[in-house]
């Protein structure tokens, strides 16, 4: 059993990819191909996901945002807009039925409590996803629907019968359930198909071309920030994996040489704090030269020593 620091910052990883909006919107494009153009998807915003129960207890989900319908768009059927409540599991859980009946229930209310009064129809769609990435087969009871499966009008009157009685299933590990498409039929265009391919890695030397390569289906400066989750994610697997900081002086290696990489290595031995390791792994991205790199880690070393 990995420390529950390492879960930590696997799970923190993890989350923050899904934090981007390319991600989220990518999300939706893989739960609804056929009718996320009925969404504006830079309407995507936060919402809470710190619920209260009927007993004024807290409940703490994983992540949940808003989306507003287009304009015009008679798909909606008047709502305003979609509420997307994610949770994210490593392993089964047989209250998971349960669980996001009541996550979903909590978030209608909590829109319920937030909207203006007097507003006929103004009550929203949920839409709760599961992103499973375990690599057993998913055995909780309880519905889970593929959405993407259906055509545009039949989706939408599937996604009614989720209100909040079921949930959208995706398998993003080994495991697999009735109701989920398998990962390798996902988009490979897609971001968090990009994140299943990294956790596919069968061993941990397995992961660092696999991230260039999905730096390289992913260029330019719009994905910038993506691209530097997708280090952060590449190195929790790594850590998972393995444990340390070795997957920066593996990067370092393949875009640098043997030779920057070992007295990169040197370098890190003073440097412990993750935020740091962090900065290095964007500094080995931005870097022209192994030169460069490494006057920047020296530099970083000599503030934290000073």
């Amino acid at each position: 059993m990995k420390p529950a620091a390492a879960r930590m910052d696997h799970d923190a990883a993890h989350k923050h990819i899904y934090s981007l909006p390319e991600v989220r919107a990518d999300l939706l494009r893989l739960i609804a191909p056929d009718w996320v153009d009925e969404l504006d998807l830079a309407s995507l915003e936060d919402c809470s996901s710190e619920y209260l129960d009927a007993a004024h207890r807290k409940r703490l989900g994983d992540m949940a945002w808003r989306v507003h319908f287009r304009k015009g768009r008679a798909a909606g059927g008047g709502k305003p807009g979609l509420l997307v409540l994610v949770e994210f599991q490593s392993d089964v859980d047989r209250r998971m039925d349960e669980r996001m009946r009541e996550y979903a229930k909590m978030l209608l209310d909590q829109a319920a409590g937030s909207r203006p009064a007097g507003r006929e129809g103004a009550s929203p769609w949920v839409l709760p996803v599961v992103v499973y990435n375990g690599s057993e087969p998913w055995t909780a009871g309880g519905r889970a629907t593929d959405l993407a499966a259906l055509p545009s009008a039949a989706a939408m009157r599937d996604l009614a019968l989720l209100q909040p009685q079921a949930y959208c299933m995706l398998a993003a590990g080994g495991g697999l359930t009735a109701g989920a498409r398998p990962a390798q039929d996902w988009p490979l265009e897609n971001r968090v198909s990009a994140t299943v391919r990294l956790q596919a890695a069968a061993t941990p030397q397995d992961l660092l071309p696999r991230l260039l390569q999905e730096f390289a289906r992913f260029p330019g400066p719009g994905n910038e920030a993506f691209r530097r989750a997708l280090h952060a994610w590449a190195r929790a697997l790594w850590e998972h994996k393995t444990g340390g900081a070795r997957l920066v002086c593996r990067l370092a290696t393949l875009k640098f040489g043997a030779g920057t990489a070992e007295r990169l290595a040197g370098l890190l031995e003073g440097l412990t704090e993750q935020e740091d390791l962090d900065r290095v792994g964007d500094w080995i991205l931005q870097c022209g030269s192994g030169g460069e790199l490494l006057s920047r880690v020296s530099g970083l070393l000599a503030d934290r020593q000073g």
